[in-house]
C-alpha cells in the first residue's frame, strides 16, 4: 500500500468523509449493474444508506476509509448481527459493502482496509464474520478467498 494512502475507521465527526463513501456506495452498484445485479440500488440508496450507517456508526456498525489527499479512494462496512438462538445466539460481525476506485485497486488498499475492519471486529468480541459475493462477480470471490474466507452457503432468488 502507497505510504501516502491513510486507512481509518470513521467516528461520528468524520462526517465529510462519511458523505464522501456516499458516491462509492453509488459507483459500487453502478460497478455491478452491468454484471446484472438482481437487485438494483434505488433512487437516492446511496442517501438512506449514509443516513442508516449515521445511524448506528460506533455501536453496530464502522466505515473503514482509505484516503489520499482529503479524498476517499475505498472503503469497507462492517456490522454487527446476531446468530439465532438456537445457532448459539453468538455475536458475529458481517462486511456488508466493501469498493475501492479502479485507479487504487491493487494497491492492497482492500488489505489495509480490511485489517481495520477486522480490529474493530475483534474489539466487538464476535466469534466469526461473514461476508457475501454476488456470484457475478468472481474478483470479489477471488479477493475474499485469499483474505481467509471460506465457502458456506449458496444464496438464490427468485422474484414474485
Amino acid at each position: 500500500m502507497q505510504s501516502n494512502i491513510e486507512i481509518k475507521n470513521l467516528t461520528i465527526q468524520d462526517l465529510d468523509f462519511l458523505n464522501q463513501t456516499e458516491k462509492l456506495f453509488f459507483d459500487l452498484h453502478e460497478y455491478l449493474k452491468p454484471k446484472k445485479l438482481q437487485l438494483p440500488l434505488i433512487e437516492n440508496g446511496e442517501k438512506i444508506w449514509v443516513q442508516s450507517i449515521k445511524n448506528t456508526l460506533g455501536k453496530y456498525s464502522t466505515v473503514v476509509v482509505a484516503i489520499k489527499e482529503s479524498k476517499v479512494v475505498g472503503f469497507g462496512c462492517g456490522i454487527l448481527k446476531f446468530l439465532p438462538e438456537y445457532l448459539g445466539s453468538n455475536k458475529i460481525g458481517s462486511i456488508t459493502h466493501f469498493f475501492i476506485c479502479d485507479e487504487y485497486r491493487d494497491m492492497n488498499i482492500g488489505k489495509g482496509i480490511n485489517e481495520k475492519l477486522y480490529e474493530w471486529f475483534s474489539l466487538q468480541n464476535i466469534t466469526s464474520i461473514e461476508v457475501q459475493v454476488a456470484a457475478i462477480n468472481p474478483e470479489a470471490e477471488i479477493f475474499w478467498k485469499k483474505n481467509g474466507f471460506a465457502h458456506e452457503l449458496i444464496q438464490l432468488r427468485k422474484f414474485m
